[in-house]
């Protein structure tokens, strides 16, 4: 059930320059899931449409503090972007 391909993330990172946003690719590539950095904001990429952490799936867009307690997740990306958005008191 994974999804996740360099393809994938290239077309979640498209999507967020055309909203304006700065995104950086800060995966590991070596990870379960590949990571974007969106204007200083660290994201987890979902890898599956389907959530078995056991198998090592995710299917959520996931913020995570310094102490990595996940502080915002959603499988929309335009619940990401509103997020973002938000935490980032800007306009869009």
């Amino acid at each position: 059930m994974g999804i996740n391909t360099p393809n994938t993330t290239t077309e979640i990172a498209n999507e967020l320059i055309k909203h304006g946003f700065n995104v950086v690719d800060i995966s590991y590539k070596n990870d379960c899931t590949d990571s974007l950095s969106i204007d200083g904001i660290n994201v987890y990429v979902p890898n599956s449409f389907v959530k078995d952490s056991n198998e090592e799936l995710f299917n959520d867009f996931v913020v995570k503090n310094d102490n990595l307690d996940t502080i915002f997740a959603t499988t929309d990306l335009y619940k990401l972007i509103e997020w973002i958005i938000k935490e980032g008191n800007y306009e869009q």
